[in-house]
């Protein structure tokens, strides 16, 4: 894991663009849970309330997330004790949905995309990526909802089963100074 904020750039701004091998998960919530942490306040995010993510996100994120209300996203923060401790993106047909940097999805019209999903550090192991999941689910009940996942983020994966999601595609992005190669793989459980 990259603690260093000018590695996690370099890595992520850089080298991720001239090289990648990644395994990458798609998911669809089929068995929708309504289990919610009662510790846990969500809310969707609005004008009003977007600097509440200040507690964990920088400035620079809140530029970000402004963009993503502009294009018609629906944000959910979630609170725990009072403080913003996780946010999450949905994103709405008619767009192209990002799941890789070297690969994207045209969401269908029943479709919606869960995106750019973080806990702050100091909150996690507590549920919440869970329960703000189970409340997109109700939300969107009537909606195809995706999320997707690098195989290698464990519990993010936890997170997203626990919340009724099935892994429905499994694909290797290998890209090498913007050549890529995508290639789908077998789902093993």
């Amino acid at each position: 894991m990259l603690r260093s904020p000018l590695l996690r750039k370099f890595y992520f701004g850089v080298w991720k663009r001239i090289y990648c091998n990644d395994i990458i998960g798609l998911y669809e919530m089929k068995n929708h849970s309504k289990a919610i942490s009662p510790a846990i306040l969500i809310k969707e995010v609005t004008s009003e309330n977007i600097k509440d993510a200040l507690t964990f996100q920088s400035n620079h994120e809140l530029v970000r997330f402004q963009l993503f209300l502009n294009e018609g996203d629906t944000g959910f923060y979630a609170y725990l004790h009072g403080q913003c401790a996780h946010r999450s993106w949905v994103m709405k047909h008619p767009r192209q949905a990002e799941i890789h940097l070297f690969y994207s999805k045209l969401l269908l019209p029943n479709e919606v995309f869960v995106h750019f999903c973080e806990t702050a550090p100091w909150a996690r192991g507590k549920n919440i990526f869970t329960s703000v999941l189970n409340h997109i689910g109700s939300v969107f009940r009537d909606q195809r909802i995706l999320i997707c996942v690098e195989q290698s983020n464990k519990s993010s994966i936890r997170s997203i089963k626990k919340s009724g999601f099935i892994e429905i595609n499994r694909f290797r992005i290998i890209a090498l100074l913007g050549i890529r190669i995508v290639r789908n793989m077998t789902i093993s459980n």
